[in-house]
């Protein structure tokens, strides 16, 4: 595979930011009238119980991630700006266990 081939499948640029991540349950997901898409996580343990925004620039493989574990009772590993509610999720992770 050439470089200019690996490019292609870089992963989208996302700004810096400090990160947390916690495991949570997707109580609920889809996208808004304002085109973003939220994501409903509960982690009874971290305070977490709300509705949380997808980085635009990966909001639908977040979606993605999100419907799957929805659909097969699986846990996710959100990373998230902070864990006030409508902070951003950074990267989203569907877990085995």
């Amino acid at each position: 595979m050439t470089d200019e081939n690996i490019k292609k499948f870089d992963l989208p640029k996302i700004k810096e930011t400090t990160n947390w991540f916690w495991n949570c349950k997707v109580v609920m997901a889809g996208p808004a009238d304002d085109l973003n898409i939220y994501v409903y996580l509960r982690d009874v343990e971290a305070g977490l119980n709300g509705w949380y925004k997808a980085n635009p620039s990966i909001k639908h493989e977040i979606l993605s991630v999100a419907l799957s574990a929805l659909t097969n009772g699986k846990l996710c590993q959100a990373c998230l700006t902070d864990k006030t509610e409508y902070s951003q999720i950074n990267r989203f992770y569907i877990k085995d266990y």
